[in-house]
């Protein structure tokens, strides 16, 4: 599903401490992917249940789009997973009579699994303010990648046909804000 990774850049989902993102959890969220350009939610912090008025886990993110911008997610997805790259989208929600545009900001990081295939994301999203609240099918307004190190090689995992990666090194890092 996802491509291995060489190591160099996309931290093992394992490498992630809960602790360590304790004042970001109720924005934080992980994605697994099924397919190629689908990915589904399989946790949520509670941020994203009250900007989207439903509860998301077991749900595809494209399914949080309006369908016009749903392939352009898919190929998100896919440059998130396949490159791997860090996904960064500026989101605007549908507009409402009488009431500011709601806007959002995302921010999607890959993840590898132990056997080195990226195939979960770490994502984050935080609306500018309350007028997000049941923003209802987002838009992209902008969205922005880059890539995280050199580009991965297939390998290979003990029962699975793919090796872990040998080097273990992220070139991004997660630091808890006081």
């Amino acid at each position: 599903m996802g491509r291995a990774a060489s190591g160099d850049g996309v931290p093992k989902r394992a490498a992630i401490d809960p602790r360590g993102l304790s004042n970001l959890l109720q924005y934080a969220f992980i994605l697994e992917r099924v397919a190629p350009g689908l990915a589904r939610f399989r946790l949520a912090g509670q941020h994203l249940t009250q900007v989207m008025d439903m509860e998301v886990s077991g749900i595809p993110l494209t399914a949080l789009f309006a369908g016009t911008d749903r392939q352009a997610v898919s190929e998100h997805l896919t440059r998130l997973f396949d490159g791997p790259a860090i996904v960064e989208l500026t989101l605007r929600g549908q507009r409402r009579f009488g009431r500011k545009t709601p806007s959002a900001r995302m921010i999607l990081l890959p993840l590898c699994s132990e056997c080195g295939n990226v195939d979960r994301a770490l994502g984050v999203i935080v609306s500018e303010d309350d007028s997000a609240k049941g923003i209802g099918q987002m838009q992209i307004e902008t969205a922005h990648h880059r890539a995280i190190g050199p580009e991965p090689e297939p390998g290979k995992c003990a029962g699975m046909g793919t090796t872990a990666p040998t080097r273990d090194r992220s070139s991004f890092r997660l630091v808890p804000v006081r």
